[in-house]
């Protein structure tokens, strides 16, 4: 079952790229192992004069923001590229920034802010702003004809459990509960009172909140049972397997209630996922 499975990252080209970038940078010395790389978001309109995305790269006590800054116009460059990040965490604290010397036209390049992650919190959910800085160098006719520094607010984004989360299946020749009964660690617990109206909204929302594998098709609807179990498989950063339970019900007064059952070998991140269903 998925705790007898030997854990494989994630090697793909991309996976790989980065872990070629981290490995033996000085930058980066004492980060550890990459465990996680996010899926790129847009973070300004892609019609944006200097349009920038976003990468999420995780390490166990480390966030590393990767913000890809493009340059689409013709006869300029940006030079100093940063980026600045504003949140409110006191378990996070942005330790450095790595910019970019210059950005010339139809050209991209990776501005780095890394965040260190207090060790004691294994899932940390916050809001942040980026603010891209930069200085404009016009040029006419090959000869630089103005210089001046210039800023611009980029979409906010979060990190969310999702980013922390991701699938992995049990063998489809287990069932779920003889996988949880002899799955390792404490088994941990926590209810609430959530905010979804229906069933269907409320399958749908855990799912995305979780991003965790579905297992033996819970999350198919069955209106004849008043309560309804929505059983995920995965892995904590690609290396701890953890296994969740929603159990689903709705009343009248106190309209939908849940209990989560979380199953994992390191207790800490069980906790870190009843601590954040908010």
């Amino acid at each position: 079952n998925i705790q007898n499975v030997e854990v494989q990252h994630n090697e793909t080209e991309e996976f790989k790229k980065y872990q070629a970038l981290f490995t033996g940078n000085h930058d980066f010395e004492g980060y550890g192992e990459l465990r996680k790389v996010d899926k790129e978001i847009e973070v300004t309109e892609t019609s944006a004069e200097y349009p920038v995305k976003l990468r999420k790269l995780f390490f166990d006590n480390y966030i590393v923001l990767e913000f890809i800054v493009g340059n689409t116009l013709e006869d300029t460059a940006i030079k100093n590229v940063s980026v600045e990040t504003k949140y409110e965490s006191e378990v996070l604290q942005t330790v450095q920034v790595i910019s970019v010397k210059e950005i010339k036209t139809n050209t991209s390049a990776s501005v780095l802010v890394s965040i260190a992650k207090h060790p004691e919190y294994k899932i940390v959910v916050c809001n942040f702003q980026a603010f891209l800085k930069y200085t404009v160098v016009e040029y006419v006719g090959g000869k630089q004809s103005a210089e001046y520094e210039d800023e611009y607010q980029l979409e906010d984004f979060q990190t969310i459990v999702s980013d922390y989360l991701q699938p992995k299946a049990i063998p489809s020749d287990k069932k779920y509960e003889a996988v949880w009964k002899v799955f390792p660690g404490v088994e941990s617990e926590a209810s609430y009172q959530l905010d979804y109206k229906t069933l269907e909204s409320a399958i749908k929302g855990l799912k995305k909140h979780f991003g965790m594998s579905v297992c033996e098709s819970s999350d198919a609807v069955n209106m004849e049972n008043k309560v309804h179990s929505l059983m995920l498989s995965g892995m904590y950063l690609g290396y701890i397997p953890v296994l969740a339970n929603c159990i689903i019900g709705f009343q009248a007064e106190r309209g939908c209630l849940m209990k989560l059952k979380v199953k994992s070998s390191d207790e800490e991140v069980a906790q870190a996922m009843l601590e954040n269903m908010d």
